[in-house]
């Protein structure tokens, strides 16, 4: 039986792993400090909303937000990296 939204974001903000990077984080923090800091303003704010208005599906798409679009700007900053003098 798979785990329903609520229960996985549930399991995830009161666990101590980071659901993006695998690292240690605090319980009732949504990610490690490194990866909160790497999402838009729009998701840190929105982290902060409760359960019970749909903090559920905005954790999810931090998630999908940090997956795909956090791998590409830590690729350019590598490629940056190896170009400096």
């Amino acid at each position: 039986m798979e785990k329903s939204l609520d229960k996985i974001a549930w399991d995830d903000l009161f666990g101590e792993i980071c659901a993006n990077c695998k690292g240690p984080k605090r319980a009732k923090d949504s990610f490690c400090r490194c990866c909160y800091f790497e999402l838009p303003k729009k998701f840190r704010g929105a982290l902060y909303t409760p359960m019970s208005d749909g903090y559920a599906s905005i954790y999810d798409e931090a998630k999908d937000w940090l997956r795909i679009e956090g791998q590409r700007f830590k690729a350019q900053a590598e490629v940056g990296a190896r170009k400096l003098p």
